[in-house]
């Protein structure tokens, strides 16, 4: 007696699974630091209160939708810019008890667009004055700005993207789905050099930012050179996915 079981379909289950008990049953919270915490009452959990709970008897809980989608664009730039490993292990772990099985992952892209650019061609230097510092590369991704609070290190870099691979390994052994950004468009200044017959437009200014850190070339669609690149990056990520 006084003994709970959970059973589920994947890691992820089961850790939502858990955590269904200690919310709902248990009256328990695991939280954000800043949002309470964890809060794991030991008087919840006594062998005496467990064979109350369990004299419930079994209790089935299935997802509404087969998906849970968690982060936006702009989350890893607000909130995650500065994690180590610690900290994202932690964020793992809340994931996995929140049911969430379909994250975004970002982390890293621009050590895969480095390796894409130089293989269509640019050098190194030529995208000093594309990657956004640390702190900004959320919008640097979406086309919004270009080098501001850059150049973005090589070594910044390098350490995103082995972190990058530590995270996507703990997602896929919780049974996650990382999903991954794909090339979308801009470019660096420079590739209208290289490429003078490209399909490029400068995006239009976004919060008025300053000559040289707004309007981002964007290539159309419909350009063959939007297709080389992406099957390219996309080539770089799978060898950085596996």
């Amino acid at each position: 007696g006084g003994k709970v079981h959970v059973d589920g379909t994947s890691c992820v289950e089961l850790a939502s699974g858990i955590h269904w008990f200690l919310k709902y049953f248990a009256e328990c919270s695991v939280s954000w630091d800043l949002t309470g915490g964890v809060q794991v009452s030991a008087a919840s959990l006594t062998p005496e209160r467990l064979a109350v709970l369990e004299s419930r008897g079994t209790v089935t809980v299935e997802r509404a939708v087969p998906f849970s989608f968690y982060q936006n664009v702009v989350t890893l730039s607000y909130s995650m810019a500065f994690w180590e490993w610690d900290r994202w292990e932690a964020e793992l772990d809340w994931m996995a008890l929140q049911g969430i099985n379909l994250p975004l992952m970002p982390l890293g892209m621009e050590a895969l667009q480095v390796a894409t650019f130089t293989a269509i061609g640019l050098t190194a230097s030529q995208l000093q004055d594309f990657f956004p510092g640390p702190a900004f590369l959320a919008w640097g991704r979406m086309g919004n700005i270009q080098g501001y609070a850059g150049p973005l290190p090589e070594a910044c870099m390098a350490k995103q993207l082995a972190l990058a691979k530590r995270v996507v390994q703990r997602m896929r052994e919780y049974g996650m789905d990382p999903v991954y950004p794909a090339f979308a468009g801009f470019v660096p200044a420079a590739l209208a050099d290289l490429y003078p017959e490209a399909a490029l437009t400068p995006a239009s200014n976004w919060c008025h930012f300053p000559t040289g850190y707004c309007c981002p070339y964007m290539l159309d669609p419909s350009d063959p050179l939007f297709a080389k690149i992406g099957s390219t990056y996309i080539r770089y990520r799978c060898k950085m996915s596996h």
